[in-house]
């Protein structure tokens, strides 16, 4: 019983707060003839509704639309987002204009990656994190061969580990495994894309000869294709 007085007490004080607030008539400037500002704010004063949030409409061409104002405020306020109070009997009381709905545009399924080359590998530039935020850009040969990222040990500290913190182990190459000291990457970032917690292993700088090789810890959560004639890869995510 204390819930449900405690619900009613609460949107009975956001409905006693929007009809306390300014009309719609006070809460923008001067409307375009013919704009949906314009359109929202003459359905209000025919229809009696209160409206708050007004002056975050763009003074747009107001849609043809015909009907009850719910009806109208659905196709005028489609791209926005809002929330109406509806009159006991029906109809709608007041309505609060929040703006625009945030768009969120979804990453392409296919990232194409121009390469630098070296003979017949090919080179991207990388963006990496450490836990602590600590980040590098290099250059890093793309290598399916290498089970791992692989890094040279004098990067540990650049991108915040603690090298005695870090477990030893064993990096597959495409020539051989070699010893190292394996880590987790807060982020990857080539080209377009950013992968989190990624492993990398730090194997000593003269093994590496100044070499970083992206490998299938970040390589394998993709389809890979390598484009030799264009100098190109794509990286898809598989559907």
């Amino acid at each position: 019983m204390r819930r449900r007085c405690s619900i009613a007490a609460v949107l009975l004080a956001l409905i006693v707060l929007i009809l306390a607030a300014p009309s719609h008539g006070q809460s923008g400037g001067a409307a375009k003839s013919g704009s949906l500002r314009a359109a929202l704010d003459s359905l209000a004063a025919t229809h009696g509704i209160t409206v708050q949030g007004l002056e975050t409409v763009d003074d747009q061409a107001a849609p043809s639309v015909s009907g009850p104002p719910l009806r109208r405020i659905q196709v005028m306020l489609s791209d926005y987002s809002y929330m109406l109070v509806k009159k006991p009997g029906g109809g709608v009381e007041a309505l609060v204009i929040m703006g625009r709905k945030t768009r969120v545009i979804p990453p392409p399924d296919d990232i194409s990656i121009e390469t630098s080359r070296r003979g017949a590998h090919h080179i991207v530039i990388g963006v990496l994190a450490g836990p602590d935020g600590g980040q590098v850009t290099v250059p890093m040969i793309v290598d399916t061969g290498a089970t791992t990222i692989v890094l040279p040990s004098s990067l540990i500290e650049r991108l915040g580990f603690i090298a005695g913190d870090l477990t030893d182990g064993l990096v597959e190459t495409a020539n051989r495994r070699v010893p190292g000291k394996k880590a987790v990457l807060t982020t990857v970032s080539i080209g377009e894309t950013v992968e989190r917690d990624v492993a990398v292993t730090f194997i000593d700088d003269s093994r590496l000869g100044g070499t970083m090789l992206l490998g299938m810890s970040f390589l394998g959560r993709y389809r890979l294709t390598i484009d030799d004639a264009d100098s190109r890869i794509t990286l898809s995510k598989a559907r």
